[in-house]
């Protein structure tokens, strides 16, 4: 039985950087003097983890990653 604190894990995490060195975008674009956000995603929409790690990593620029919070990814 679980406990009255229980929460589901987090499906994904986001980390703000600043790209003092060239950054490369999943999208490839390049990032240099500008900030950026990293998501790690731990496990799909099906509940299943990545493979080869514990998490995803999707690199996005500031634009890139209001886009995807509108979309609402």
């Amino acid at each position: 039985m679980m406990g009255a604190n229980w929460q589901k894990d987090p499906q994904h995490s986001y980390e703000e950087k600043f790209a003092w060195w060239p950054v490369h975008s999943n999208s490839g674009k390049l990032i240099w003097l500008s900030k950026y956000t990293i998501r790690y995603t731990y496990y799909d929409q099906n509940g299943k983890p990545p493979m080869k790690s514990s998490f995803w990593k999707f690199v996005y620029t500031k634009n890139e990653f209001l886009l995807a919070k509108l979309k609402g990814a």
